[in-house]
C-alpha cells in the first residue's frame, strides 16, 4: 500500500538517506550478467520431501500471553500445524523480474486474450516512461529491471502460466527455504535493510 501511494503524499523513511540508484544499478547490471554468465541454471529441483507448514496458535494465547517468548501468532489461515507431502518439481531459484514482466507487458501481439496481464500498480507512467514506484519517489525502470515485480496474485498466474509454470504453493515454498538460501549475492532483502527492493 505505501509503494502505490509512494510519490502521492507518502514520505520516505525518516534519517536515510535516498540510495544512489543509478550506481546500484550498474553493480546489480554486473552481478547478474556473471551469474547468467555462469553454469547455474534458471531452475531448481526440489522434493519429494515433507515440509512442516502452519502452528498451533489458539486465538485466546493472542491476548493472554502478547509476551510469552513461547507464544507464537499465527493467522487463521496458519491454523494447525501439519506436515505436507511436496512432490519433485523444479522451481525457480529466484522471482519474476520487472524486466521480465514488461518484456511480455509491453508487447502488443504477446499481452492479449486470456494471456493480457495489467500493468502492477508498482509502476507508474508519466511522459509516456514507465517508472517504478519507491518510497523515495518513482526511479527509472533501468534501475528497477532486476527487482522481483510487485503485481496481483491474478496477473502474476497469467505470466507464469504462459511461461509454462504457475505460482508455487506455500508447502513447495517452504521446501524451496529449506533446501536454498533466499537471497542474491548474499542474504536476502528482508527485516528492513533496504526500504527499497534489490535484485
Amino acid at each position: 500500500m505505501l509503494i502505490q501511494r509512494a510519490g502521492t503524499g507518502t514520505l520516505p523513511p525518516p534519517n536515510f538517506i535516498r540510495p544512489q540508484f543509478e550506481a546500484l544499478s550498474k553493480v546489480w547490471d554486473e552481478e547478474y550478467t556473471a551469474f547468467y554468465n555462469s553454469s547455474f541454471g534458471s531452475t531448481v529441483t526440489i522434493g519429494p520431501q515433507a515440509v512442516t507448514i502452519g502452528h498451533d496458535d489458539l486465538e485466546t494465547d493472542d491476548d493472554t500471553k502478547p509476551f510469552d517468548p513461547a507464544h507464537e501468532f499465527g493467522w487463521d489461515n496458519e491454523n494447525p500445524r501439519r506436515e505436507v507431502e511436496v512432490p519433485q518439481l523444479k522451481i525457480s531459484w529466484r522471482p519474476v523480474t520487472n524486466g521480465e514482466y514488461y518484456s511480455h507487458w509491453s508487447n502488443p501481439s504477446k499481452n492479449q486474450g486470456n494471456d493480457k496481464v495489467k500493468m502492477p500498480a508498482s509502476w507508474v507512467e508519466r511522459d509516456g516512461e514507465i517508472l517504478v514506484r519507491t518510497l523515495y519517489g518513482p526511479v527509472k525502470f533501468d534501475v528497477a529491471k532486476h527487482w522481483p515485480v510487485q503485481t496481483d496474485y491474478d496477473d502474476l498466474s497469467t505470466y507464469a502460466r504462459i511461461k509454462g509454470g504457475r505460482i508455487p504453493t506455500v508447502a513447495e515454498l517452504a521446501a524451496f527455504s529449506e533446501l536454498y538460501e533466499n537471497g542474491f549475492v548474499g542474504r536476502a532483502n528482508v527485516g528492513f535493510r533496504n526500504w527499497h527492493p534489490t535484485p
